[in-house]
C-alpha cells in the first residue's frame, strides 16, 4: 500500500506540473531519443547594446534544451521581471507562456521595453521552464540579467 501511495503522489505531481510520461509529447517510441549528456539546456539573453529614448526594444531571453532533453511545451513557463530601471516602461512585468515562442526545440521570451530617460538601464528577472527526457523533468529557475545603454533619441 506504501507503494501504491506515492507512486499516485509522484504520478499527480508530474501531471500538475506539466511533465507527465503519458502526454502525447512523450508517448512513442525513444529509440531515436539521445542519451542526456552535458547540461540540460543553455541559457543565452539577447538584449541591445544600445537603444533610443522612446523607441520599443526587445531583449530575448532563449533557452535551449541539452542533448536528450526537450522544451517542455505544456509547462507554464513564466518570466517574472524583479528589477525594471526607472525611466524605463515595459510591455509587462511577468511574461508567460502564451507571451513565449515555445516549442520541442527552443523557448524563446520576449522582453519588449521603451526607455524614456537616456543612461545604463540595468535589468533582472526570473525565468521559471521546465526541460525533459523520455524518463523525467527538470524545473529550473534561472536568474537572469541584463543592461542596455539607451542615447537621446536625436543620437
Amino acid at each position: 500500500m506504501k507503494w501504491t501511495s506515492i507512486g499516485i503522489t509522484v504520478l499527480v505531481a508530474s501531471s500538475v506540473l506539466g511533465c507527465s510520461t503519458t502526454s502525447s509529447e512523450n508517448a512513442g517510441s525513444t529509440a531515436d531519443v539521445p542519451e542526456p549528456s552535458g547540461d540540460p539546456y543553455q541559457l543565452e539573453v539577447r538584449a541591445p547594446a544600445t537603444s533610443k529614448v522612446g523607441a520599443e526594444a526587445t531583449t530575448e531571453v532563449v533557452v535551449t534544451p541539452g542533448t536528450g532533453y526537450k522544451i517542455n511545451v505544456d509547462y507554464p513557463a513564466k518570466l517574472l521581471l524583479q528589477k525594471v530601471p526607472e525611466g524605463t516602461k515595459v510591455a509587462s512585468q511577468t511574461v508567460t507562456k502564451e507571451q513565449m515562442q515555445v516549442d520541442k526545440a527552443r523557448l524563446v521570451v520576449p522582453v519588449r521595453f521603451t526607455p524614456e530617460a537616456p543612461g545604463e538601464k540595468q535589468f533582472e528577472g526570473e525565468l521559471r521552464f521546465s526541460v525533459c527526457t523520455p524518463q523525467f523533468c527538470k524545473m529550473p529557475t534561472e536568474r537572469v540579467s541584463w543592461s542596455t545603454v539607451v542615447e537621446a533619441a536625436g543620437q
